[in-house]
């Protein structure tokens, strides 16, 4: 028995255009206003999956307005987050990989909360 439980790629497909997270997260980490930062898809009902990014801001200066200026001409409109979460660190596992699951956790709640 073959069981397939995730995704061998966390490339995500949003609107039938497909996006890569690093290409993402490497566009605002340019920025400078990121300690780190992790991109992911979120189910949405509409574009299939939603571009989600979770950062942890830099300093004072990390604002939603300025992450998404500073990435309006380094990445096309489908490909830019449509939702932005801030958190103090990143859930990683024991071998310092971003936790995937606990980022979608997340990110479900902040987005339901900022709605």
């Amino acid at each position: 028995y073959l069981n397939i439980v995730g995704r061998n790629s966390d490339k995500i497909i949003t609107g039938g255009e497909n996006v890569f997270p690093a290409e993402v997260e490497a566009a605002i980490r340019t920025t400078n206003l990121v300690a780190d930062v992790a991109v992911i898809g979120l189910l949405d009902k509409h574009w299939g999956q939603a571009v989600t990014a979770v950062c942890v801001p830099a300093n004072s200066e990390a604002s939603l307005t300025a992450l998404q200026v500073g990435i309006a001409d380094k990445l096309s409109k489908f490909k830019r987050p449509k939702y932005w979460c801030f958190v103090e660190q990143l859930p990683r596992n024991s071998q310092g990989k971003v936790n995937r699951e606990q980022l979608q956790e997340i990110a479900i709640v902040s987005s339901q909360m900022n709605r």
